[in-house]
């Protein structure tokens, strides 16, 4: 029975999508003027919902929440090799399930990860056990203390762009507080063009048997914009139960800097020499690496 319900539910939700547009539906107002207030991230810190994105980060099959165990490897030696030569102490913002903590530990540092979901901390916190060498946080980076005397800060894949402009500034100001004098920040962001590009992407859809959004059949609406004046990407997300038709409105923001906008963020918040590393290990153009140190 549940069977032959749930292709009438999609067939009815795709027959009105094509005379309704996603706006339409969750009566969406793309000209409200301040895109930060309220919900303005999917919520990353839900229980279930971390669980599901979890099973994101641990995937080899993509990078679209972490990146592979390949690429990780290749960039531990990185900051092995031209950051932190000398065993020292790393604090990582946004790091997820900790997959960068056991490489950089062998390489004789100690390591301190932030993350926002319940269910990538307590995992990171069951793969790096104790010894005093690895330990792990789980709150929001723009209240959680950072602590203080690091060597190297870093803030990977283009965790900062869904922050606020306000946020970015007291997100920066609080790392160069936790640096060491001479100490390195590591700021791995999205490319302005593609973070515009995401946004002007035509409305889609599509059907999962479970996901991200859901541990159900669900399908998901999507629909874009880019607000020109404030350079940021709105996306939002309906998410449709294929067995109750159940409707879940989700939004996420991004915001896009140009590299002279965000090297004048870095000196603002008090860095000194921002500059891109080219050499940076990855297997996509839509980020790019930018160190800045402490004076």
């Amino acid at each position: 029975m549940v069977r032959e319900k749930r292709p009438k539910v999609f067939s009815a939700k795709v027959i009105f999508m094509s005379d309704k547009r996603l706006t339409d539906l969750l009566n969406i107002d793309f000209s409200f003027k301040d895109l930060w207030q309220g919900q303005y991230k999917i919520p990353w810190d839900e229980p279930e919902f971390s669980r599901r994105m979890l099973r994101e980060h641990l995937s080899q099959d993509h990078d679209l929440a972490s990146r592979r165990e390949s690429f990780i490897q290749s960039q531990t030696k990185w900051i092995n090799r031209n950051i932190l030569p000398e065993p020292g102490r790393i604090l990582d913002l946004g790091c997820g399930p900790g997959l960068y903590c056991p490489a950089l530990v062998q390489g004789g540092h100690t390591y301190r990860g932030i993350d926002f979901s319940p269910a990538s901390i307590a995992y990171a916190k069951k793969q790096n056990p104790g010894k005093g060498l690895a330990d792990f946080r789980q709150g929001d980076l723009r209240d959680l203390d950072f602590g203080e005397n690091y060597d190297l800060v870093m803030m990977l894949y283009g965790e900062l762009n869904v922050f606020s402009p306000e946020h970015c500034r007291k997100i920066l100001e609080k790392a160069r507080h936790a640096l060491a004098k001479g100490g390195v920040l590591l700021l791995e962001v999205h490319r302005f063009s593609a973070v515009k590009a995401m946004a002007q992407a035509q409305p889609t859809w599509f059907k999962a048997k479970s996901g991200l959004f859901s541990s159900d059949p669900y399908l998901c609406l999507m629909e874009n914009h880019w607000h020109k004046d404030q350079s940021a990407a709105e996306q939002h997300f309906l998410v449709i139960d294929l067995a109750n038709s159940r409707l879940s409105p989700l939004k996420s923001t991004t915001k896009a800097w140009t590299n002279k906008e965000l090297q004048g963020l870095l000196i603002e918040a008090g860095f000194n020499q921002p500059v891109e590393r080219k050499t940076w290990p990855t297997n996509t153009e839509i980020l790019y690496l930018i160190s800045a140190t402490k004076a």
